[in-house]
């Protein structure tokens, strides 16, 4: 926690802003007052809004210490799978209330990154038509992507991964509601997440959590360039900006899986047409 705190201090006398998982060691108030920006996953969110946020804290506390010579991760996974799923199923509404409270006063955006956060309830590696697409990747990651992708097709989705991704669904829609910003993002490559198509996954994904089409659409455009001050450069289309537009067969805001039906891109100005992405996905999938 001090190091975390000394980060914060230091980035806030060089007016950077801080993203990053909130610590295990605090609640999202406490890193929210300390000057964390943004947060990802909104993980320990749910933590934070339960009931019993103040005896899991101090049950956690003890098992970062109890655990101080395991790997970070294994120990961040451990304590997440003992106690997120209480959390989950221990939500109260006015310890809520108090914590988007708290996150809109001191203006720390989150990224839910539902790709991840509901991965094994919203099932990918399902989808033929998902895994096709691995044959983008270098040919490692594609073989050995395609094999487990059909190892995890076969495991039943855990009732605790459903809870948690009906969690994140409904806590998108809350945040939104609380006039706390929101940004897309994907955690690619993690889980299967192709770099490029996680991200219109994402979108899929706020709208289905309860963002209109085109809250979802700034999410990736508008809300990143305010996030860091460059909305005079990036994130509109509108004289004197960056040129970096995608151009669409059908309209988004019907139905937001039509950004996935792209005609064209310009990047910086310079036009790729249709059969110039087609022409580079092949030469992807020849290497």
């Amino acid at each position: 926690p001090e190091t975390f705190a000394a980060v914060l201090a230091k980035a806030k006398s060089y007016s950077k802003v801080v993203t990053g998982h909130v610590p295990l060691s605090m609640d999202v108030i406490e890193a929210s007052n300390l000057g964390m920006r943004s947060m990802e996953h909104m993980r320990n969110l749910e933590m934070s809004c339960s009931e019993d946020y103040d005896s899991l804290l101090q049950v956690r506390r003890q098992l970062l210490v109890d655990g101080a010579d395991q790997p970070g991760g294994d120990l961040r996974s451990s304590i997440h799978s003992a106690q997120r799923y209480h959390s989950v199923q221990t939500q109260d509404s006015d310890r809520r209330e108090v914590v988007l409270n708290a996150l809109a006063k001191n203006n720390t955006w989150q990224i839910p990154t539902l790709t991840i956060v509901a991965a094994r309830e919203n099932r990918v590696f399902d989808r033929a038509a998902w895994v096709n697409d691995f044959r983008y990747l270098p040919k490692s990651v594609h073989e050995r992507w395609t094999k487990n992708a059909e190892e995890f097709s076969e495991i039943p989705t855990p009732i605790e991964s459903v809870a948690f991704a009906n969690w994140a669904y409904d806590m998108v829609k809350r945040v939104d509601e609380a006039g706390i910003g929101i940004m897309a993002g994907t955690d690619t490559p993690i889980f299967f997440l192709t770099p490029g198509f996680s991200l219109h996954e994402e979108l899929r994904l706020l709208v289905k959590s309860g963002l209109t089409p085109m809250k979802a659409i700034e999410a990736a455009t508008t809300k990143p360039a305010e996030y860091f001050g460059l909305e005079n450069q990036l994130g509109t289309i509108e004289s004197g900006r960056v040129a970096d537009l995608i151009l669409l067969d059908a309209n988004p805001l019907h139905d937001i899986t039509n950004t996935q039906k792209i005609n064209s891109v310009m990047k910086s100005g310079k036009l790729y047409t249709r059969a110039d992405l087609d022409r580079m996905l092949q030469q992807l999938e020849t290497n």
